[in-house]
């Protein structure tokens, strides 16, 4: 039988060190084999999916969740064929991106199926983290300078352009995302952000801090929550903080066993106490004034088009490889708000359905609490943000969080003081 605790493991690794290969790959091989070593993890999933889809026509292990995603498949499918454009080249990327949310549950109901070993997961994990973030510390406090030679020698610059984000670039060859410019408009310049050895991308790495910042909170691990929170900031990742303070209230509210009534009290508190800091950071912050609008247009817009503009026509991929439509027309930024104006009423509950199923999880131990928190912090983001859900690490988390039993009598784990043996 497959240990798909083992492969959950070199799975994280992988995603990890993806963006490194690709880079080696394209400047010492060709640029034409960036894709395949890209498409790796995709052609991982697809194999999950399809041996899912097998295992629930052979063995009737059809939930009514698994329903619900082949309707959702269905109607997608009638957006595909009725609605879409094929012949924009932004067509395939945003239709690959859609994907992420039902082949993240596909995915993850495989993992729950062939019995995923928690205890395995929750003893390997701890490792990945902390190479992760020594390496990040690493690459900002020892590799980096201010002529990027670090990541030029490794070859992003024919990276990105075997990707197609050549207009992304600065004149030193990295992406224009290494650097914040969130705080220009108090005279600063822009300040690098840390980009890791491991993901090499400061947007990506700075969204799945979220996940060990959580797992070390929950574990009581100092060490580990003190530098993965300072990576956290290095990231300079709002989307990042943000997923990370969801968890934080998630695993407040549900696990030191509030009252109903200082639950929300103290909901109520934080709203009143963020309100003025998001109101200025929307007003004073250009980033997050992109992000919001990316949201709220896309939704305002549902009332014309409940069906969507269909795929390829909204999003970052509209605005960077389609030509007849510009960045502004594009209004991507936030992924909910790229799912919405494609597919209309369909992103909405697609989006939903995934937070609700998720939601309703009942996490036994810290490594399944870690993996729902940290999940639905980024479904949260979401909102705000294309990039907090990606295929590179994201995707894996979520497929996790599908997994976790929803019925304390499966799988129980063994714990003994509290710890998982």
């Amino acid at each position: 039988m497959l240990n798909v605790s083992k492969v959950i493991i070199c799975l994280f690794w992988w995603m990890a060190f993806q963006d490194i290969v690709s880079m080696g790959v394209a400047k010492y091989i060709s640029i034409s084999f960036v894709a395949p070593v890209i498409l790796i993890k995709d052609a991982i999933y697809l194999t999950f999916s399809l041996l899912l889809i097998y295992n629930i026509a052979t063995e009737k292990k059809l939930i009514k969740h698994d329903l619900f995603v082949l309707f959702i498949l269905f109607f997608l499918s009638v957006n595909v064929f009725f609605i879409s454009d094929f012949s924009n080249e932004s067509f395939f990327p945003s239709f690959r991106q859609i994907l992420i949310l039902i082949v993240s549950y596909l995915v993850g109901r495989f993992f729950f199926i062939h019995q995923l070993k928690w205890s395995f997961l929750d003893k390997n994990i701890n490792v990945f983290f902390t190479v992760m973030i020594i390496t990040s510390f690493i690459e900002r406090f020892v590799f980096f300078n201010s002529n990027e030679s670090f990541f030029v020698a490794l070859g992003y610059k024919q990276f990105a352009e075997a990707k197609g984000f050549s207009d992304w670039l600065l004149g030193v060859g990295v992406s224009k995302s290494f650097y914040t410019y969130d705080f220009s408009i108090y005279g600063f310049e822009p300040i690098r952000r840390m980009a890791g050895i491991m993901f090499a991308n400061p947007v990506i790495l700075g969204q799945f801090l979220a996940f060990p910042f959580i797992y070390f909170l929950v574990k009581k691990s100092f060490i580990g929550t003190f530098f993965t929170l300072l990576s956290l900031l290095l990231c300079f990742s709002k989307g990042g903080i943000l997923a990370a303070s969801v968890g934080v209230l998630l695993y407040i509210f549900f696990r030191l066993k509030f009252s109903k009534g200082l639950q929300i009290f103290c909901l109520f508190f934080l709203f009143l106490a963020s309100l003025p800091i998001v109101i200025y950071l929307y007003i004073n912050i250009n980033s997050v004034f992109i992000h919001t609008n990316g949201f709220l247009h896309n939704v305002s817009n549902l009332v014309y088009l409940p069906l969507g503009n269909g795929i390829g026509e909204v999003g970052n991929y509209a605005g960077l490889f389609n030509e007849d439509i510009s960045r502004e027309e594009s209004k991507g930024e936030s992924y909910l708000g790229t799912l919405i104006g494609q597919l209309g009423l369909l992103g909405w509950i697609l989006w939903l359905s995934l937070l609700v199923f998720i939601f309703k999880k009942n996490p036994q131990n810290e490594i399944q609490m870690s993996v729902q928190y940290s999940s639905i912090g980024f479904l949260i983001v979401a909102i705000f943000s294309e990039s907090a859900i990606a295929y590179t690490g994201i995707s894996l988390i979520l497929a996790l969080a599908i997994a976790i039993p929803k019925n304390r009598n499966c799988n129980p784990p063994q714990i003994t003081e509290g710890r998982l043996v």
